[in-house]
């Protein structure tokens, strides 16, 4: 019997699956796990295209293929999947993933030894290097919301609220223990399957794309449960290659989901005056004062190769990467030298947009100075 059931997810993302079957494996083998593979397309557009490639890497892997006869959404298709496992431990993924060596092993051996704990999931990067950490995922609450409704009204709260997302970040990405936190990412959940009816079974499928993750780890919670962060085992996610590809039709199931979220969470009374509200003073306030950086940032311009950045500080200081002006979900480069300069994976990692980066004092959590750039393709350089 097999003592892990991996379900990876596709959506126009063979390719990806290629490398995340692979790594698991490695990882499986070099840990003495027994894994039963699931690899689920859950209705791609690109299926002629892609299924010759999921054909070739499950008959490589011995997965079992399924292909969804319908595109159910998120929660819809990891049913779909996780129905056709048997292990005692369950790890749904992502496609877009590679993991790094110990990182299955670390996950398995947590779930297995603490009882306490209803899902555990590893610390994630961006690229192959692991020198830009995933932000953290905040369990998205009216407190939170308000938060940043607040920071697009002035100056000094969009300082304020930056320096309470800096807090949480570093404390995040300097982890060195197993930790219980609100939320993880949904990228790769690693669980008992006993754990499932305790909190009501698996994804709710009213969520067809986003928040069914939040929705998860909300129930985990709720049922007395913890969500923990393994630190030491470590993910590249190769962040949002996926829904990217279908770009409006993935912003409208997001909204979808949304509104459900806090329609089931807080009722209709407080998702109105709540959630709606706050969406309402954003919508209502003038657009020259939204979207606006900590500082006036400096601007690097377009780019093929990656910048130098010099911080201004002899102290302590990490960086921020995002490609939200206000940082509201920003990577963290926490061992930045000075100058600092990407590495060529991670330059590599990182898609061609406009990106925000962001020196941060350790001590005060002050923002020291504030860069953009947009990062160009060789072929668009003058």
């Amino acid at each position: 019997m097999a003592d892990v059931s991996a379900v990876i997810l596709s959506y126009n993302s063979a390719a990806y699956v290629v490398e995340c079957v692979r790594s698991l494996r490695r990882e499986a083998s070099r840990a003495g796990i027994a894994l039963e593979l699931v690899i689920v397309d859950n209705r791609s557009p690109e299926l002629e295209r892609d299924k010759p490639i999921l054909e070739a890497i499950a008959a490589e892997s011995g997965a079992e293929l399924l292909f969804n006869d319908r595109n159910s959404g998120y929660s819809g298709g990891m049913n779909f999947g996780l129905r056709a496992t048997s292990a005692p431990v369950l790890a749904i993924l992502n496609p877009d993933l590679c993991f790094f060596e110990g990182s299955l092993e670390k996950l398995h051996r947590h779930v297995v030894e603490h009882r306490e704990c209803g899902v555990a999931g590893p610390m994630g990067f961006y690229d192959l290097d692991r020198a830009v950490a995933l932000p953290p995922n905040p369990l998205p609450d009216l407190a939170d919301h308000w938060r940043q409704v607040y920071a697009h009204l002035t100056p000094g709260l969009a300082r304020a609220y930056a320096r309470h997302r800096s807090r949480v970040s570093y404390r995040y990405w300097t982890l060195e223990r197993p930790t219980a936190l609100p939320m993880l990412s949904g990228c790769c959940m690693v669980l008992r399957r006993d754990v499932l009816p305790t909190i009501g079974g698996l994804f709710d499928e009213r969520f067809p794309l986003y928040y069914e993750d939040a929705d998860f780890y909300r129930r985990v919670g709720r049922a007395g449960l913890e969500c923990t962060l393994v630190p030491d085992a470590h993910i590249a996610h190769f962040y949002g290659r996926s829904s990217a590809t279908d770009g409006g039709e993935a912003m409208r199931r997001y909204h979808i989901a949304q509104q459900e979220y806090y329609r089931k969470w807080y009722g209709p009374l407080r998702r109105a005056l709540g959630y709606e509200l706050g969406k309402k003073v954003i919508d209502w306030w003038p657009g020259k004062w939204k979207k606006r950086p900590p500082l006036e940032p400096v601007d690097l311009g377009r780019v093929v190769d990656p910048p130098s950045i010099e911080v201004p500080t002899r102290e302590p200081f990490f960086l921020e990467l995002s490609m939200d002006p206000m940082f509201f979900l920003a990577g963290g480069i926490v061992r930045a030298t000075n100058p600092f300069a990407f590495s060529a994976l991670a330059w590599r990692s990182i898609g061609y947009l406009r990106y925000f980066v962001r020196a941060v004092d350790v001590a005060t959590m002050r923002t020291l100075r504030v860069w953009t750039f947009e990062r160009i393709g060789a072929e668009a350089a003058p």
